[in-house]
């Protein structure tokens, strides 16, 4: 693993009653190789439970290049399920096909990228929505450097980018709510995105691909802001706890 070159730059962030010191550091840039190794790794799986009558469903973290960005999506108000929420694109899996070949599917449908504009890197770890109602299989593949992703479904009311540097070397943080879902205690992470948040099951798997991609360069990721209540406020009040 690469020997990240250190930085002496610090920066003070948090609110005035938690200010915490965050150093910076220098990393190389992220590229396919980078991706791969990041994927390789092990980490230990995660315990989210057993929902064997969820619905299963292929996401995929599409990697934009230079520099690394993940495309996300906010899903249009009118959603039946999680409206407004900031989500991978992806969707359900149909008939046959795989969760791979769902996530696939859905990224053309829904952003108009090509599978021939995409290279496939691997899968993250599967896990739960914050209803349970479908267990979210995560794609990674990196976009050519040609690819422009558009809206192409009523179910997208906006496309994000979250870059990924910023968030390995300590110029932006993760949150974290340290509560219960499902009765089990839980380090609720969540992305603060301008004026929207990404949370649920979109932000574990992103935080899954952080950790990775800190455990490839040697680092510890920086640590994170500390939020006083969950993310979706009193959206899940029934399932809080």
């Amino acid at each position: 693993m690469d020997e990240p070159v250190r930085s002496r730059e610090h920066e003070k962030v948090g609110s005035p009653s938690q200010l915490c010191e965050v150093r910076l550091v220098s990393l190389a840039p992220l590229n396919a190789a980078r991706f791969r190794q990041a994927l390789a790794l092990s980490l230990p799986d995660r315990d989210y439970g057993s929902f064997p009558d969820a619905i299963l469903a292929g996401v995929m973290l599409i990697v934009l290049p230079e520099p690394a960005r993940v495309l996300a999506i906010a899903r249009a108000d009118t959603m039946k399920d999680h409206p407004g929420e900031v989500a991978f694109p992806g969707g359900k899996v149909e008939g046959t096909e795989g969760v791979r070949a769902a996530a696939f599917r859905e990224v053309t449908e829904e952003v108009g990228v090509q599978p021939s504009e995409l290279e496939y890197i691997g899968e993250l770890q599967a896990l739960p929505v914050i209803t349970a109602k479908y267990v979210v299989h995560p794609v990674l593949a990196l976009a050519e450097a040609s690819v422009v992703p558009k809206i192409c479904s009523t179910e997208i009311d906006e496309l994000l980018e979250i870059e990924l540097l910023p968030y390995l070397t300590g110029e932006r943080r993760s949150l974290v709510f340290h509560g219960e879902w499902r009765g089990r205690p839980a380090a609720i992470r969540h992305f603060q995105l301008s004026d929207r948040l990404l949370y649920g099951a979109s932000a574990a798997v992103l935080y899954e691909l952080l950790e990775r991609l800190a455990l490839s360069y040697g680092i510890a990721l920086p640590e994170a802001g500390v939020a006083h209540g969950p993310p979706w406020g009193r959206r899940y009040a029934d399932i809080d706890g």
